[in-house]
């Protein structure tokens, strides 16, 4: 009996590992919705990285940022502006190393519509 709460609890244990660390090298973020805008704080896979933040109206002014290595990836996106008063929208990501040949882009899914207002 000892042994089977032993195995289920190491179990347990190397699971959580598991996942904090595809956590941490996926990617994280923080995001409030507001009436007519969201506010995101990106954390980037290490202080080293250049994060871009665009939605799909990159070319408007606001609706993409660049951001150095060290600087606070703090972005707003106004939903009229940006993505044509959708709430729901896909963030695009690009993450790149100085020194390195491959940049890491994808999306993000952010959903502000019927979400509490922060």
């Amino acid at each position: 009996m000892k042994t089977k709460v032993l195995c289920a609890i190491a179990i347990i244990a190397f699971s959580c590992v598991i996942s904090v660390m595809s956590y941490r090298t996926a990617g994280t973020s923080k995001y409030d919705c507001f009436p007519g805008y969201m506010k995101i704080d990106f954390d980037r896979r290490t202080p080293l990285h250049e994060v871009t933040l665009s939605t799909n109206s990159f070319q408007t002014p606001g609706c993409s940022k660049k951001f150095m290595p060290g600087e606070p990836a703090v972005m707003e996106i106004n939903f009229e502006k940006c993505t044509g008063g959708a709430e729901n929208f896909k963030l695009n990501v690009g993450e790149f190393k100085p020194g390195e040949m491959d940049q890491s882009l994808y999306s993000l899914d952010i959903y502000c519509e019927n979400k509490p207002i922060a």
